[in-house]
């Protein structure tokens, strides 16, 4: 094992983790009238469904006063999901509209840095790549969560 090993990915363990199958039925009711509020994003590839929707779901969760085993920051997802996410769809719908494939999954493959890792918008995707080898998620995302919710 070398010096740097601890900086291996493989090894920092995921702070929290919910399974598909442990999902409170009526916090997800509640997450799949959230994100009916932001409008169809089934445009967006699976990640993003997945990260959007798990940020909604562990927002209800703290306003539904379960906050048992949840180390994230509540002030940070309540901010996420009451102002980025809700004014971000918006433009990634034009952004789908107005520019190439390509340029469409590398935006979104960005966003993903962003909202996992909260990471500035400003870096560059390498970057991002980069530091998250050594950064510890910000949230924990649910595997197939949105489609669970069958929208």
């Amino acid at each position: 094992m070398g010096f740097f090993s601890f900086l291996n990915k493989k090894e920092v363990e995921k702070p929290f983790s919910i399974n598909l199958s442990d999902l409170d039925k009526s916090i997800l009711k509640k997450t799949k009238t959230d994100i009916k509020k932001l409008g169809s994003i089934k445009f967006l590839n699976k990640d993003i469904k997945d990260i959007i929707t798990s940020y909604y779901y562990y927002r209800n969760r703290y306003l539904d006063g379960n906050t048992d085993n949840i180390p994230y920051d509540s002030v940070n997802i309540y901010e996420t999901t009451s102002s980025f996410i809700p004014d971000i769809i918006p433009h990634l719908r034009n952004l789908k509209k107005e520019t190439s494939l390509e340029n469409f999954k590398y935006s979104l493959e960005g966003i993903k840095y962003v909202l996992i890792y909260r990471f500035s918008p400003k870096m560059t995707l390498p970057s991002m790549k980069k530091k998250s080898k050594t950064t510890i998620p910000n949230i924990d995302v649910v595997d197939g969560i949105f489609n669970k919710l069958k929208l």
